[in-house]
Order: C-alpha cells, then structure tokens, then sequence
C-alpha cells in the first residue's frame, strides 16, 4: 500500500460526494476505537503520500441524502461550507479503498492542500488549539455504486465495507463526515472486550 492518488483543486463546487489505510495482516492492523492520524499510518509502512484533492462544498438539495441526514441539526446543516476530500488508497498497486471527508471549513481557517496532505488533525490540534473529543463510528455492508466501480478495482465484488464517521470538537460540534469504503476481501474489523468484575 503506498499511493494516494486524489483529484486537485481548492475551488468553490456544489456536486456531492470521508481516513483509514487499508489492512494486510502482515502490515498492521489499527483497531477501530483507536485514532491515528493518517501521517502516522504513513510513517508506520515507509511510504509517501503523492496526491491530495481538497473541494469546498456547499450541502444543498443535491447532496447526498445521507449526508444531510448525518448533518442534521449539528453545525453543518443545509447551505454550509466543507471542505471535502477524496482519497483513493492503493495496495500493491491495485485501488482498494476510497474514502470521501467532509470538514467543516469555518472551523479551519487556512486549510491547504498541503496541510491536509500530511495530517489535518495535527493542523487541528497544534496549530489552531482544536480539542477533538468525540467520534461516532459506524460499519455497514453497502451495494457498490457507480463511484465505486470508476476508482476501485472492485474484482466482482457487489458489495462495500463501509466505516462511516461522525466526529465532534469539545464544543459538541460535528466538524468532520467521514465515509470509508473497502474492497470487502481487504477489509478486517477488531475489537477487543474487557469484562469487569463488581468489586
């Protein structure tokens, strides 16, 4: 795994259509009630991040229906400007993993595309003072959309893994959508249980 490989451009849009690496045993696994930012992952398997593609979008009544209903009554609602990112993550060549982000861009002041070809979450947190707190995490089994079949090599496959993520500062506001989506056969989910006995 080693090339993300994004469409360019930081320009006003309306179209609709958020981070996680894909999982090989032999590489690493990340746990999913663990955050680890994406320039982590990178440094973990030696690799470079070539491309990122950062649009600003405005969630109107063409975006994905989805989408408006994850961002009702948060702090992105209908008319408010994200910025959004898609990322096209490969193993061995092959594009595995697509994954669509949407931030909420008045809470970002001076995001570029190469502040979020490293880590945003360390402009976030570093260079704005951002106190992330809370992520809500959900997984599904989804049927393969159009999207899906122009970026990914989806080898028959008719169905996707997604991981889809609300995450919220310290406010309670949601500034980040995220939706993952994984080529089911390079898709592992982990999770650990500890029971506590009454004292």
């Amino acid at each position: 795994m080693h090339r993300h490989i994004f469409r360019v451009s930081f320009t006003g849009h309306n179209q609709h259509r958020g981070q996680r690496m894909a999982c090989r045993p032999d590489l690493f696994r990340v746990k999913l009630n663990q955050r680890i930012s994406r320039a982590d992952l990178l440094s973990l398997i030696h690799k470079e991040l070539e491309a990122v593609s950062v649009h600003i979008h405005r969630i109107d009544s063409h975006m994905n229906q989805k989408l408006q209903s994850v961002c009702q009554g948060q702090a992105a609602g209908m008319g408010t400007q994200l910025y959004y990112l898609q990322r096209l993550r490969y193993l061995d060549d092959v594009p595995l993993i697509l994954d669509h982000n949407y931030f909420l861009k008045e809470l970002m002041p001076g995001l570029t595309p190469e502040i979020a070809e490293h880590s945003i979450y360390e402009y976030l947190e570093q260079t704005l003072g951002f106190t992330i707190s809370t992520s809500k995490r959900t997984m599904t089994v989804e049927r393969v959309t159009q999207v899906d079949e122009t970026y990914l090599d989806m080898n028959d496959y008719n169905c996707m893994a997604v991981i889809s993520s609300q995450t919220f500062n310290a406010d309670g506001i949601q500034f980040e959508y995220t939706q993952s989506r994984h080529r089911p056969d390079h898709f592992q989910f982990q999770d650990v249980a500890v029971r506590k006995k009454n004292s």
